[in-house]
């Protein structure tokens, strides 16, 4: 179980680099490349909503009724590899868990 990292670029006027990396036990660190903000989500609390050639990561609130949190806006072919290394990360730790039972 190793975390993968990905740089994506935010799809908004700012143009800031976005470093990514997904834990395989359930989390999404997040930090801007001028490091003045900083991110992180479990994956159940993610959702990607697309938008024309923009998909927004979207992370809700867990204690206020799944209020939005945060939101950042991404290429659409970063989001999609996002989500990708995010199910990657479920499969292999249910394997994990399949294996211990």
């Amino acid at each position: 179980m190793l975390v993968k990292h990905r740089d994506y670029i935010l799809e908004d006027m700012t143009h800031h680099k976005v470093h990514v990396a997904v834990v395989p036990t359930g989390i999404v660190n997040l930090e801007l490349d001028d490091h003045t903000e900083r991110y992180q989500a479990e994956f159940d609390l993610l959702a990607f909503m697309r938008n024309e050639d923009t998909t927004w990561l979207v992370c809700k609130s867990k204690l206020d009724n799944g209020v939005e949190k945060w939101k950042l806006p991404l290429k659409e072919k970063d989001a999609s590899d996002l989500e990708h290394l995010i199910e990657d990360a479920e499969q292999e730790l249910n394997t994990l868990f399949d294996d211990l039972i």
